[in-house]
């Protein structure tokens, strides 16, 4: 998985680029996840200091989702992982 920044994630998200939307809890707060559909790329909302966007709960990452067309947005919860581990790991299947 890879880091990318909010205008860039934004640009692929719009667009319909990425279009698999994950908010995933995990130990130090939520994070966002996007991917495409049938591939193993996949990316994480970073802030400006390059470390990874995280949210104190659901609501950030679901108006985010609203406001950038997303008619779906699946939320997971792995508290007990780091972010970290969500990074290496890429998008969780189901």
């Amino acid at each position: 998985m890879e880091l990318i920044n909010r205008k860039e994630f934004d640009r692929r998200v719009t667009s319909g680029e990425l279009d698999t939307l994950q908010a995933i809890e995990v130990s130090e707060g939520i994070c966002l996840v996007a991917g495409k559909a049938g591939s193993d790329e996949s990316f994480m909302l970073q802030r400006t200091d390059k470390k990874p966007y995280l949210w104190k709960n659901e609501l950030g990452p679901s108006i985010y989702a609203k406001t950038r067309g997303c008619t779906r947005l699946v939320v997971f919860y792995r508290e007990k992982l780091s972010v970290n581990t969500i990074l290496s790991g890429g998008l969780i299947r189901v």
